[in-house]
């Protein structure tokens, strides 16, 4: 069972704008840039208090507190902010939601296919080994490769490309 979140604080001006200094947009996707959890959902602190990310996109955009409802991604994409790809459900609904898209680990995924046999894949099984040993910054190397800086991070860490070793 997760833990209730906080509820969330009044929003200035100031916070909004600090807020969404963090958020880029890919693709579709309106991408968290700051602090991500080990699940790769965004957080933003607000007096020493963490929130996440997509639930304070959620507010601002909808003028809803989500309060103990999950906010759920259509795109299945943790860092997403984009507002038209949330939305609320409880525990039991994001679970259909992951079961129906069969993204539960007991069912295997059909795609996407790993690394270059995948269509959309703009990295090469070479070029995730020189960023893997690479000392260069993230951004940097983004921008060498056309990709943002979130999936250079994914691929250091083995979270991404995970069948190059």
């Amino acid at each position: 069972m997760t833990p209730k979140p906080n509820p969330l604080p009044q929003f200035t001006p100031a916070l909004i704008a600090q807020f969404h200094q963090h958020l880029k947009q890919f693709g579709s996707c309106l991408l968290w840039q700051g602090t991500l959890h080990r699940q790769g959902y965004g957080y933003f602190r607000i007096q020493g208090k963490r929130y996440r990310t997509s639930r304070i996109a959620y507010f601002l955009f909808y003028g809803i507190d989500p309060g103990e409802l999950d906010v759920c991604h259509t795109c299945d994409c943790p860092p997403c902010c984009e507002p038209s790809r949330l939305f609320l459900g409880t525990q039991a609904d994001n679970n259909h939601d992951m079961t129906r898209k069969r993204r539960n680990k007991s069912i295997p995924h059909p795609c996407p296919k790993p690394g270059k046999t995948n269509s959309n894949a703009k990295l090469t099984d070479a070029a995730v080994k020189i960023i893997r040993t690479s000392t260069e910054s993230n951004v940097a190397l983004a921008g060498q490769y056309g990709v943002s800086d979130m999936i250079i991070s994914l691929v250091k860490r083995h979270k991404r490309w995970t069948h190059i070793t």
